[in-house]
């Protein structure tokens, strides 16, 4: 049998979130339950993978992030408003965090999900060609975002740091990028 969702209990809910407990028949027809929580208002989220006028620059954002109380390696992201295309989302988010324009969008993911014990949020990630200076004039008051333009040496040695923190997802792009893959699948010949 496969599990499935029969219903759910909002325990708490703020201006962007919902806490919930899911109420669910796992794998033996038994009753279950698990927490998560979901994004409210909005019918997902962009993250931009910036290329500055050619591939062999990009654009990454040091942005302090409250949970871990650091500032974090990553790319320009945010919320998908309602009306709002994926495309036009991801363009309005790279020039309100980056002072960027863009100017064509190359690809754009299906709906992603990086941590789905704790969460059903789906990321559309959209790469992107982009042009103009980086500012910081367009941030909202909660955020503290520097974005700066860097060629392939330079992301090569901040992934080998062990002092950067980066957000997962851009971790795994940037080190593609560079050719400074985590894994090589030669690895697991046998």
């Amino acid at each position: 049998m496969q599990p499935e969702v029969k219903s759910e209990t909002v325990i708490a809910e703020t201006q962007f979130l919902t806490f919930k407990k899911l109420h669910y028949k796992n794998k033996n027809g038994e009753d279950a339950s698990w927490d998560c929580v979901s994004r409210k208002n909005s019918p997902g989220i962009v993250m931009i993978v910036p290329f500055h006028e050619d591939f062999e620059r990009i654009v990454i954002i040091k942005e302090f992030r409250i949970p871990i109380n650091d500032y974090e390696y990553g790319f320009p992201a945010g919320i998908v408003e309602e009306g709002e295309t994926i495309e036009e989302a991801a363009t309005r988010e790279l020039k309100e965090e980056t002072g960027l324009t863009v100017e064509e969008v190359y690809k754009v993911t299906p709906p992603l999900y990086s941590s789905t014990g704790l969460t059903d949020e789906a990321v559309h990630v959209v790469y992107v060609r982009c042009s103009g200076h980086p500012l910081i004039s367009g941030l909202e008051d909660s955020e503290d975002i520097i974005p700066r333009i860097y060629n392939k040496s330079e992301v090569k040695n901040m992934l080998n740091s062990n002092v950067v923190k980066f957000g997962a997802k851009a971790y795994l792009i940037l080190s593609a990028w560079t050719g400074n893959a985590i894994v090589s699948f030669n690895m697991f010949s046998m």
